[in-house]
């Protein structure tokens, strides 16, 4: 839910890039007109998001952003793209199966090297066909950067206007030699980053990468097994006889106490528990 919530913001700010421009701070660029992705969905009347998730955690985080889009976004929202089963199960057809792309290392790559260029250009002629407002990666770096700079070059060749790309989860630059310097290229093609640790977002933008903190998704699951476990009103109930309770514990009458403690406040475990009188 939190970065749906982050991505329908996004896509109410954001401006699409005009075909045939150039983003910068020039002159000739001050009088180029943007549309938002939620303006261009109210004129087409629907949201279309292309999703690409090439790992078992990434359809996992995917699949609950479609759940809160559906919710979340003022218009019907279309997907497609390329996901697992939990993707599946919010509606999505994927266009091949995930496993497809979920390799690991140079050495896992290689024999694997051309199914992956070849579902690479699938990807990326299904996203251009698709016409989507919003592009969406989720982890999974090296199949998901590749994919958004070809569609980028692709849109740009073909001087098509160029959705609004989003990679959810920040690549590991902490753990790269230069890391963070090499953060700053990834804006080439990658519009803004959803970062699930703090501070990532930060460390982002100050290498020139626009990026929002929207929290680690273990959160969220550790907030629905809370729900699933919380135990509903009625069973929060204590059923019993009032007056026998406090005859038998000897608590003295409302009134007593009213004049007896009135300066008094006492707070307990559980206050909010229903008496039956």
């Amino acid at each position: 839910m939190f970065g749906a919530k982050a991505l329908i913001l996004l896509t109410r700010k954001w401006k699409l890039k005009p075909p045939n421009t150039v983003l910068s701070f020039s002159s000739s660029s001050q009088h180029v007109k943007f549309k938002a992705p939620m303006d261009m969905a109210a004129i087409d009347g629907e949201l279309r998001v292309f999703l690409v998730a090439g790992e078992v955690s990434g359809d996992s985080i995917a699949s609950r952003l479609m759940a809160s889009l559906k919710l979340l976004s003022p218009f019907p929202v279309r997907f497609s793209g390329i996901g697992g089963s939990k993707m599946r199960s919010e509606g999505l057809q994927s266009l091949f199966p995930i496993e497809d792309i979920s390799v690991m290392g140079i050495w896992e790559l290689l024999p694997h090297l051309y199914t992956f260029k070849e579902r690479l250009n699938e990807a990326v002629k299904a996203a251009s066909l698709f016409e989507p407002h919003v592009v969406l990666t989720v982890d999974s770096k090296g199949f998901s950067f590749r994919f958004l700079k070809q569609l980028r070059a692709r849109q740009s060749q073909q001087k098509l206007h160029s959705p609004a790309h989003f990679h959810y989860v920040a690549p590991s630059f902490w753990a790269w030699k230069g890391g963070e310097e090499r953060l700053g290229g990834l804006a080439e093609f990658v519009d803004h980053l959803l970062c699930i640790l703090p501070n990532e977002d930060k460390v982002c933008r100050l290498n020139g990468l626009s990026a929002t903190f929207v929290g680690h998704p273990v959160l969220e699951d550790i907030m629905e097994l809370n729900l699933m476990n919380s135990p509903s009103i009625n069973e929060c109930k204590a059923e019993g006889n009032g007056k026998d309770f406090r005859r038998k514990h000897e608590v003295p009458p409302a009134c007593f106490l009213e004049a007896e403690y009135k300066k008094s406040v006492g707070c307990f475990p559980s206050s909010q528990t229903q008496w039956n009188y």
